[in-house]
């Protein structure tokens, strides 16, 4: 009975190992070690029988054995090593492929936020394009040094920087702060639209 259940064992270990073997791709041994290999774990041959198959001596088929045996336990620790590491690489990727699609999103968000303002200063520039100089409100100086310089509406003035209007002829300090006091009564300013 006890050594029904050891040949039970054995088979059932030979056929695991058959199984494992006729899977493996044995590619990294050489010709010679695959062949032990089989006989040895595949067909359940003993060392005698294989170096008479092969036609190698008993000890050189040991150690041609164990060489193999060798080799598959650092093929195998390698294959796991690259597996971790395989892991690893798809965990940055999936983390990388996170961020790039919130950045596009951001891109999106920040495109959309863009045009909206384009929209917007459209809008505003039109709209101050109708007002015209003489709606203004401007002292006599301030609206002939305007008109000299072909101004004639708000989205014109409002082109300009401090430094370009201090360049018009006959246009003073006192002329720019009369035209940025008015300015920021509508919540504007100079070169706000440059």
């Amino acid at each position: 009975m006890k050594e029904t259940n050891t040949n039970k064992i054995n088979v059932a270990i030979s056929h695991f190992v058959y199984k494992l073997f006729s899977d493996l791709d044995l590619s990294f041994l050489n010709i010679k070690e695959r062949e032990i290999l089989t006989k040895y774990f595949v067909e359940s041959k003993d060392f005698e029988s294989i170096s008479n198959d092969v036609i190698l001596t008993r000890d050189r088929v040991k150690q041609l054995f164990h060489k193999a045996l060798i080799k598959t336990v650092k093929y195998f620790s390698c294959m796991e090593q690259y597996r971790k590491e395989n892991e690893r690489l798809s965990k940055e990727l999936s983390d990388l492929k996170f961020k790039l699609g919130e950045a596009i999103k951001e891109l999106a968000d920040y495109k959309r936020a863009e045009e909206s303002f384009v929209k917007i200063n459209i809008e505003q520039k039109f709209k101050f394009s109708k007002i015209s100089i003489d709606k203004l409100n401007l002292s006599k100086r301030l609206y002939n040094c305007l008109e000299a310089c072909g101004i004639s509406n708000l989205f014109q003035i409002v082109q300009y920087d401090a430094d370009d209007v201090m360049k018009f002829r006959n246009f003073g300090k006192g002329c720019l702060l009369e035209l940025e006091n008015i300015l920021a009564e509508r919540g504007l300013r100079l070169g706000m639209f440059e």
